[in-house]
């Protein structure tokens, strides 16, 4: 009987110090959680499956503090919303904040959406009005680009054509006459 005492106490240690690195683990990652370009729902069903598993273990999440790691982890643009919902003196329910929320992303992206795009029409205006006219630069500043080829130049809209000293028309016409 002594015994089986003490195999059930070594067992017990031995799942409450799990339990209890578990719990902190969770309790980090929720501390830790951003949304950093997640969406808002997938942002809101991470913080939602870590208060789930704790609660799962016997450590449910206060209102007060599942509001305090939701909103600790939003990106700085939702400041407003924040504040908003912060001082409301009703305590809405968690579906009516992840509605609220979901709304204010879609407004933000909206808005960031037509900045994008005023800011793409005033970089296409500026770009019409300073753009030169464009004039294709036909010289290789490189030289030519082997020894043998001619140098093309334009002189009064008639192209003359340059040509090395063992130039072969014959070559040219007949390939066989060389062969």
């Amino acid at each position: 009987m002594h015994l089986l005492f003490e195999i059930w106490e070594a067992l017990n240690q031995i799942y409450t110090s799990s339990s209890l690195a578990k719990i902190t683990q969770l309790r980090a990652k929720l501390q830790n959680l951003r949304k950093n370009g997640l969406t808002t729902m997938e942002y809101v069903q991470k913080h939602k499956n870590i208060c789930n598993t704790l609660a799962a273990v016997g450590k449910l999440v206060s209102h007060k503090d599942y509001l305090l790691y939701l909103f600790g982890g939003l990106d700085c643009e939702y400041n407003a919303f924040v504040t908003s919902i912060t001082n409301r003196h009703d305590n809405p329910f968690l579906e009516k904040i992840y509605s609220l929320l979901l709304s204010y992303e879609f407004r933000l992206e909206s808005q960031n959406a037509s900045a994008q795009l005023s800011s793409l029409q005033a970089n296409l205006a500026h770009l019409k009005t300073n753009k030169k006219p464009y004039r294709p630069n036909f010289s290789n500043p490189a030289g030519p680009l082997h020894p043998k080829i001619s140098k093309i130049e334009l002189s009064n809209s008639n192209l003359i054509h340059q040509t090395p000293t063992n130039f072969n028309p014959v070559y040219l016409a007949n390939p066989r006459a060389n062969s």
